[in-house]
């Protein structure tokens, strides 16, 4: 629905809205690195089974302490797990599987700014609204930058060439979730949309756990310290964000943002890690920013196109 509000009242809202997208991109890049601090002691799908079924507890107590009422039909619900498995389950089970193969959390990061680039070919399928030679322009470059930067990573090494693979689909998950959120979900109280969503994607990841790892989990401090962090900050107030992007913004609008992910998550792996990028990736992250300037300079310059959801 388009952004009907008069001038006066509309900026502060905008002001508010391109506020919580920075707010959101820089915490939530930090994942990278609380992924690997995590997985130093734990299996990824324990982790990650865990860090959700907290998540999903802590909602439901903060939902019942504020009344928020579950005023859903079963077409509710079984959207907002659609949506869960895509968000959650699908790129962060992506993203741990790759950092525990492997993949550095950095380059982690930048394989996931191929989201935004990804959301508008979903976006075209679901909307039946097709690309402009912007879009296509903006895409190729994007596209271009991540063939350099993964490029160097993949070698004769299988493992590392999956994992990396896994990322992507990652990606792909990830875009198709924001695109699926914006377009089919429906829910009146974020805490209990975020409940749902949790709930639906520890289910998959215990089972993972259990199959596959036995629950593997050492409760070391610097461990722990990763599960409160990713449980707190990551699953409640960053996902919070996000969804009040996609739904305020739309899921073009909340794409956009995301072209600041590689940009955070390189920053966070050289400042805690110390972990170094060659030129040919310095190269690719412009590429991959390039791009995606390109795609959405319309949205930025069209006052018309902003903040209206899609």
């Amino acid at each position: 629905m388009p952004n009907t509000a008069s001038p006066n009242t509309a900026a502060p809202a905008e002001a508010r809205l391109h506020g919580a997208a920075i707010a959101f991109t820089a915490v939530f890049s930090t994942g990278f690195i609380f992924a690997d601090m995590g997985l130093t002691g734990s299996g990824p799908f324990t982790f990650l089974g865990f860090r959700f079924f907290l998540a999903a507890l802590i909602l439901l107590v903060m939902g019942r302490v504020l009344r928020h009422r579950w005023a859903l039909s079963l077409r509710q619900i079984l959207h907002i797990a659609v949506a869960g498995l895509l968000l959650q389950g699908l790129y962060l089970g992506g993203v741990f599987f790759a950092i525990s193969r492997g993949v550095p959390p950095g380059i982690s990061g930048i394989i996931a700014g191929l989201q935004p680039l990804i959301a508008l070919f979903f976006y075209v399928l679901l909307t039946g609204k097709w690309l402009t030679r912007w879009d296509m322009l903006g895409a190729a470059l994007g596209f271009l930058g991540v063939l350099l930067i993964i490029s160097q990573k993949l070698s004769g090494d299988m493992q590392l060439s999956g994992a990396i693979f896994a990322n992507v689909l990652a990606a792909v998950a990830y875009a198709l979730g924001a695109v699926y959120t914006s377009k089919y979900v429906r829910c009146p109280s974020k805490i209990n949309e975020m409940s749902i969503q949790f709930m639906a994607a520890a289910l998959p990841c215990l089972l993972l756990a259990g199959l596959l790892e036995g629950f593997a989990f050492d409760p070391t401090p610097l461990v722990l310290f990763a599960m409160t962090w990713s449980t707190v900050v990551l699953s409640v107030f960053a996902i919070f964000l996000m969804l009040f992007l996609i739904h305020q913004g739309g899921a073009k609008y909340f794409s956009f943002w995301n072209f600041l992910m590689p940009a955070f998550a390189a920053f966070y792996a050289w400042l805690v890690r110390g972990e170094h990028f060659t030129s040919l990736t310095f190269v690719g992250i412009a590429l991959v920013l390039t791009g995606l300037l390109v795609v959405n300079s319309q949205r930025m310059l069209s006052p018309k196109l902003r903040p209206a959801a899609n």
